[in-house]
């Protein structure tokens, strides 16, 4: 995408706030599902395709044990990914599935015990607003069905098959436990909520409203910006600079780009060699 073309980075790399990226919220995440239900060496499997970059952010967690794989075969799909991954686990071991490129809103480990309680054999979260939610729990048994070759979507093929020989439950949620982070203004938009609900703001409810107080600003360690710039609802990259008066809104300004001195950017990638816009 050009979110990830322009950055150079895993979508898991890019930073979410003070304490870390993506990638290192998730493991704070998975370490608190870990100690919650006593467990201690939690496997977590971080798995990208073959076009991704690696993620290189994590920073390891008290009884987690974090890998990063490459899928086994470029063309198995969500549901083939499953079903080799549980060759490596008994019947009744459970996988908790996430998709990894999403903000959660809400902790894993009672998104887990909800799935959990829920008693199917396959269980899963929807959202009342209709948005996805990628969260699973499902027994490595079920996943047994899918076909060891060939390209098997895990909710258009495989879980209808699953779903004739065992029990699917679904735990609805009236707002999103997450948000979705593949491009731009998905990557800001979730950005807005979490920081808003850190702050004990009301979540937005229009996505179309215009905020003029910022919500958030990133500047990671080794970015240059001038105290007199103005970075409103924007990302500065490591190795990037802001001069003084420029304005960043809603924008991503990456590793070697520059933002001249009294130039705004609004609703942009600003690269290193160029300029992408990126609309929706």
């Amino acid at each position: 995408t050009p979110l990830t073309t322009n950055t150079g980075r895993s979508i898991l790399d890019l930073p979410v706030d003070d304490v870390g990226s993506i990638l290192n919220h998730w493991e704070r995440h998975a370490a608190e599902l870990s100690a919650g239900a006593g467990l201690k060496d939690l496997p977590v499997r971080v798995l990208v395709n073959h076009g991704s970059a690696d993620p290189v952010s994590m920073s390891g967690g008290e009884g987690l044990n974090l890998r990063v794989e490459r899928d086994f075969a470029e063309y198995r799909g969500t549901g083939g990914v499953l079903g080799d991954l549980a060759k490596d686990y008994g019947d009744q071991d459970l996988i908790l599935v996430a998709n990894a490129a999403q903000l959660l809103m809400d902790g894993l480990y009672p998104l887990a015990q909800a799935l959990e309680e829920s008693g199917g054999q396959v269980s899963l979260m929807t959202h009342q607003d209709g948005t996805p939610s990628g969260l699973m729990l499902i027994t490595c048994g079920a996943l047994r069905l899918i076909p060891r070759s060939g390209f098997v979507d895990m909710k258009e093929q495989a879980l209808p098959g699953i779903a004739a020989e065992f029990d699917v439950s679904v735990v609805n949620r009236r707002r999103p436990t997450g948000l979705p982070i593949r491009s731009l203004a998905e990557y800001i938009a979730a950005l807005r909520q979490y920081h808003r609900r850190r702050a004990g703001k009301p979540a937005i409810s229009d996505p179309l409203a215009e905020e003029w107080r910022p919500t958030f600003s990133i500047v990671e360690e080794g970015a240059v910006v001038d105290g007199m710039a103005r970075v409103h609802d924007a990302v500065v990259l490591k190795g990037a600079r802001v001069e003084a008066g420029a304005v960043l809104v809603r924008s991503v300004v990456c590793g070697g780009a520059a933002i001249r001195r009294d130039r705004t950017e609004v609703d942009r990638i600003v690269a290193a060699g160029g300029q992408t816009r990126q609309r929706g």
